[in-house]
């Protein structure tokens, strides 16, 4: 077959003892390369600029959600240094976190629960652009050419797959512990005016609503 014309060996693979594949070998990409130092350093290069960013990015949106005060206990990451006012409390508790992943030195136990995360933020950013098209908000006005909403909608929903395809209890915990934060949200309701997609369906909705009564006839009831 092609193997054998090839030069490999598969046959330890009819035994049930494969070693070849992305299950049993994470160096796959190096074994079928023309240079394997090259994809040791780009991966190298990826870890690190994505570290990089999430060490920069994250601290400053957590600590825009911390001067937001919609979760008690988090008012001390809203203090910001210096004339950018840096969230140097932020990048340490991210350092931290950071620390704390690397030090259980176990990338098959953290790499589902990470995904999961990232996964799900990409969700909700799918479903917020396609609900915010859906309730034909005037601040939402994408330039995007060739910029769908039901695009959008089948992105939400194949990240909430593949969630659970990659690992289900890891899926199960990120999506409880996002709808836990949403429904104390939702119960608490804080004192901010962000002008959610929501309130521009409810107005949307009312208005047509309005529109419609103009055609309606006097009856007697």
């Amino acid at each position: 077959d092609a193997a054998c014309t090839l030069g490999y060996d598969f046959s330890i693979c009819k035994e049930g003892g494969c070693q070849y594949g992305l299950m049993n070998d994470f160096q796959v990409m190096s074994l079928v390369s023309a240079s394997s130092p090259l994809i040791s350093a780009g991966i190298f290069s990826a870890t690190l600029s994505s570290a990089l960013a999430s060490l920069v990015s994250a601290p400053k949106v957590f600590q825009a959600l911390c001067k937001d005060k919609i979760y008690p206990g988090l008012g001390v990451f809203a203090k910001g240094y210096g004339k950018n006012n840096e969230p140097l409390r932020g990048y340490v508790l991210t350092f931290c976190i950071g620390l704390a992943f690397i030090l259980i030195a176990e990338l098959n136990v953290i790499a589902p629960i990470i995904s999961n995360f990232f996964l799900a933020s990409y969700a909700l950013i799918n479903f917020s652009v396609f609900h915010a098209s859906l309730a034909n908000s005037p601040g939402w006005r994408p330039s995007f050419k060739y910029y769908n909403m039901w695009v959008s909608l089948a992105g939400a929903i194949l990240c909430c797959v593949v969630m659970f395809v990659i690992n289900w209890w890891a899926a199960l915990v990120t999506l409880l512990i996002v709808l836990a934060l949403y429904i104390y949200v939702s119960y608490k309701k804080p004192d901010v005016n962000w002008g959610s997609s929501t309130q521009a369906l409810i107005y949307n909705q009312a208005l047509t609503h309005c529109l419609n009564l103009t055609a309606v006839e006097e009856h007697v009831k």
